[in-house]
């Protein structure tokens, strides 16, 4: 009896001890994250800040500022939330940094729950699970420009999203999932979700009709029209605008297409460097994705909950990754394949380890386990030290702008002193009169103690 009680205590302990692994390592990445946040981000708008954030200045209502159309995409609930920080922090830019963090650190928690509804219990390798999401190669989102709209809050949607998919009642499933799908077509490059509902309505709608299922055809169809009049809303006032001044469709040069998004993949499993190595991991981790999309997606049709969600995922990452290519790809590869496209790619990354955690076989799903939790390590584990050079360089370059400008009240000499520019095109978005707005009501980095 008591040699079973020890069994049974023993067996109790190391199942913990495994869920505690994945939680341990989470709550370390958390921490590093917010120590890199406090040490690198600077109490200054940078950039896309003095194009949109002014607005604020104007005191717009709350649907003018949800439906804000900034670059391809609209502001949604990051303005709203931008609106809030603005009035408790006084324009306090770090504090969308650490906003960002939050979001970062809210997708981790919903992805580790995401993988305990679909398969059970936390286990020592899903570790792999914080390491994915929180990964620094990311760094982009928050330092030098941080905007939760645009990644940062779409990840935690993607992921409430597919989590969404393990509610079991048609109809609440469905409430959910509209609702999800509009806030995140409204918000930043989550508008990337609204083609993915459509699409798995419609299917999950057909597939109901040829079951004889009348209701949940209906709430199916519900959800299909709920999200397509998401659609229309989004493009009411909408404007063609890829973002970039050197747009071009379709590139001269076709063949670049695969390649960069071979280089983008590779960025967001923590490669650096623009070469074919990086480009021939990345171009293998695309192929994973493809095969884990190909093996499910017939459960994805009949709604089969570790399917749908995996589908769902590595759908808008391709999604995500395919725009993102053809947007930027005549700015160069240096920017096509910049940093904070990572954050989006996630979904994806967390779709191919869900699929190896459904291999059946357990002579192939270890081996495949070992190669996504070492990819996962290698990208996650560690700051690149190029990665952490670049940190510094722009914290450094903010911290001399920002003194150089409260000694000269010189935009050109505090660009100097800096070795860069707050913003590209100075007299566009009119970065003299917003530094005499921010200074006249002592706002941002004027509001600090000198």
């Amino acid at each position: 009896m008591q040699s079973d009680f020890g069994v049974v205590a023993t067996r109790r302990l190391s199942r913990w001890a495994a869920g505690a692994a994945a939680v341990g390592v989470g709550v370390f990445l958390v921490v590093r994250l917010f120590g890199l946040i406090n040490l690198y981000n600077v109490n200054v708008p940078f950039h896309d800040h003095w194009k949109y954030y002014f607005v604020l200045a104007e005191h717009p209502g709350l649907w003018t500022m949800f439906t804000l159309q900034h670059g391809p995409h609209r502001m949604g609930l990051g303005l709203l939330l931008s609106r809030i920080l603005t009035r408790a922090t006084r324009w306090n830019m770090r504090a969308e940094a650490f906003t960002i963090g939050a979001c970062l650190t809210a997708s981790v928690v919903l992805a580790l729950c995401l993988k305990r509804r679909l398969f059970g219990r936390l286990a020592w390798y899903d570790v792999a699970i914080p390491l994915i999401v929180l990964t620094p190669a990311q760094w982009k989102i928050w330092q030098p420009t941080s905007i939760p709209a645009a990644s940062a809050i779409p990840l935690f949607l993607v992921i409430l999203y597919a989590l969404a998919f393990t509610i079991r009642r048609t109809g609440q499933r469905c409430v959910i999932l509209a609702a999800i799908t509009f806030l995140a077509v409204f918000t930043g490059y989550g508008l990337f979700l609204g083609p993915v509902t459509v699409g798995l309505s419609l299917v999950h709608m057909a597939h109901a009709i040829y079951r004889r299922d009348k209701r949940d055809a209906i709430l199916n169809g519900g959800l299909f029209v709920a999200a397509s009049c998401t659609g229309l809303l989004f493009l009411i006032g909408y404007r063609f605008n890829p973002g970039v001044p050197r747009f071009v469709f379709p590139f001269p040069q076709p063949g670049m297409y695969p390649y960069t998004m071979a280089l983008l993949m590779g960025r967001a499993i923590g490669l650096l460097g623009m070469n074919w190595p990086v480009a021939a991991m990345g171009g293998l981790a695309i192929v994973a994705a493809a095969v884990a999309w190909i093996l499910h997606v017939r459960g994805a049709v009949t709604l089969r909950p570790r399917s749908v969600a995996i589908v769902a995922l590595i759908t808008f990452s391709f999604l995500y990754d395919a725009n993102s290519v053809v947007g930027r790809i005549a700015e160069g590869l240096v920017i096509s394949t910049d940093s904070h496209y990572v954050t989006l790619t996630i979904p994806g990354l967390l779709g191919i380890y869900l699929a190896c955690l459904d291999v059946e076989s357990r002579i192939f799903r270890l081996p495949f386990l070992a190669v996504v939790l070492a990819t996962a390590a290698y990208g996650g584990l560690m700051v690149k030290g190029a990665d952490q050079k670049m940190m510094k360089m722009y914290a450094s370059g903010q911290q001399r702008w920002i003194k150089t400008y409260l000694a000269t009240h010189r935009v050109d000499m505090a660009d100097q002193a800096a070795g860069f520019q707050l913003h590209v095109n100075p007299a566009k978005v009119q970065l003299q009169e917003r530094l005499d707005y921010l200074e006249r009501h002592r706002l941002g980095f004027f509001a600090e103690p000198r």
